[in-house]
């Protein structure tokens, strides 16, 4: 947890343990995985490589990426689409590794609207939800609460008086997750990110 205080404000960032699988929206991927490789990681598992064949053409998967995995004292997942590209994203032969595949079908992209979309763009969005995905499960997850500190007049004791508090923002880069905004947008000291990230560091 970080706490910092400017005036007669104080703000705590902290890690958001109830935080939600962004698996469990409305996505535009489904994530497939071979059982024997990492555990519940994604939306169905398989026993092997050529099931997740037969299951993107049972289902008629629009546009597919592998997926790999990175786990050394973490886990993160990625996906890319340059099937040039070999050996693995993260250059590393023995923690890392290609685990399943992530897809999307015509009818998931008119569900979320994208159906009109071009190939670039939906690629990118695809590669969103899997990084979102890779926060959570690396428990990268956060939330924080705003309060006011002010004296009470009977006891001359300081009292802590919430003005805010949010949880559910995924990625440690908090202006970018819309951490910052929440807390600027109810604070009357941090008025920039500057105010807050000069006071973190």
């Amino acid at each position: 947890m970080e706490c910092i205080t400017k005036s007669n404000e104080k703000l705590e960032i902290m890690i958001d343990e109830s935080c939600e699988s962004p698996r469990e929206w409305d996505n535009l991927t489904m994530i497939v995985t071979v059982k024997n490789n990492h555990h519940d990681i994604g939306d169905i598992q398989v026993r092997d490589s050529d099931e997740i064949r037969e299951l993107l053409e049972d289902k008629k998967a629009k546009f597919a990426m592998p997926l790999y995995v990175y786990e050394h004292s973490g886990i993160s997942l990625k996906c890319f689409e340059d099937k040039t590209m070999v050996g693995y994203p993260y250059n590393d032969q023995w923690d890392a590794g290609c685990i399943g595949m992530v897809f999307t079908t015509e009818a998931l992209l008119k569900e979320a609207g994208l159906f009109n979309s071009t190939k670039k763009e939906i690629i990118e969005c695809m590669k969103t939800e899997i990084e979102t995905y890779s926060q959570w499960c690396n428990g990268e997850c956060y939330g924080f609460r705003l309060s006011e500190w002010s004296k009470c007049d009977k006891c001359n004791q300081l009292e802590d008086k919430e003005i805010d508090s949010c949880f559910g923002y995924y990625g440690y880069d908090h202006d970018k997750n819309g951490l910052y905004d929440a807390v600027l947008e109810n604070s009357k000291v941090f008025k920039t990110y500057k105010d807050i990230e000069e006071l973190l560091s």
